[in-house]
């Protein structure tokens, strides 16, 4: 979708609607090597909007082609876009360029002009990229969130049912075997059985915790799980790595 990138999307809670927003995690390294002192937004009102306010398949066509008319034409203005949001019936592109209103007002009216949409624009200067650093980019949390959701709707994909219980397999990793023993301690007390405590493969690297527990998987209680895993991994000097289950379907009358 980005060329030479590195994006991550997520989904984010704004003023109480669900957004999703892809940002290139690269900027953060790039920005502060260029000249590009302005934030410019643009944005394009929605034909169709679903029910949360993000677009229709049809509609991401139309994004996707718009996305890369701004990519180029922008670029060419040694323009870089970091991220983009959709929601509440609204696309939204990011660029930091390193030019002013006129340039790219001029550019933004001869695109809105070929490809017969209206095009929204503001441009604010944003030396420091704030907006970069403290509204696109994205939360451990807003991130597992993610994660979270987008592996139930691709086991729903193969049929699972989410009532069923089986085993959720959960992978921590902590730099050092007292980590990795005293979080082994922490997910006995809450209820999970561990069954690998794994040291690095020729003593370099992290030690790795493999722990699991019964349940269904419905939304909210794996969410509370992860939520607390993540927390406690994190205040140990570890890293939540994930889980995984394997798919159940619904039982045969």
């Amino acid at each position: 979708m980005h060329n030479a990138c590195e994006w991550e999307t997520y989904f984010a809670d704004i003023d109480g609607r669900v957004a999703s927003i892809g940002v290139d995690m690269s900027a953060a390294r790039e920005l502060a090597d260029l000249d590009a002192p302005n934030l410019l937004k643009v944005q394009y009102m929605l034909r169709q909007a679903d029910e949360d306010g993000l677009p229709t398949l049809g509609e991401e066509e139309i994004i996707a082609d718009l996305r890369d008319e701004l990519i180029n034409w922008i670029g060419a203005l040694n323009g870089h876009c970091v991220g983009e949001v959709s929601g509440n019936g609204l696309h939204s592109w990011f660029f930091y360029v390193p030019c002013g209103w006129n340039e790219v007002a001029t550019l933004l009216r001869r695109i809105a002009l070929r490809k017969q949409v209206a095009l929204g624009a503001e441009m604010m200067a944003d030396a420091m990229h704030r907006v970069y650093h403290e509204a696109l980019l994205p939360t451990a949390e807003e991130l597992r969130r993610t994660r979270n959701v987008e592996q139930l709707a691709d086991m729903a994909a193969l049929g699972d049912d989410a009532s069923r219980e089986r085993p959720v397999e959960h992978t921590v990793l902590m730099d050092n075997s007292v980590q990795a023993h005293a979080f082994a301690e922490w997910a006995r007390r809450n209820g999970f059985m561990v069954s690998s405590l794994l040291p690095p493969p020729n003593g370099e690297g992290l030690h790795q915790i493999i722990f699991r527990r019964n349940m269904p998987l419905h939304a909210e209680l794996l969410d509370s799980d992860t939520h607390l895993i993540a927390e406690e991994a994190q205040r140990l000097g570890g890293i939540y790595d994930g889980w995984r289950a394997e798919v159940r379907l619904a039982k045969s009358a």
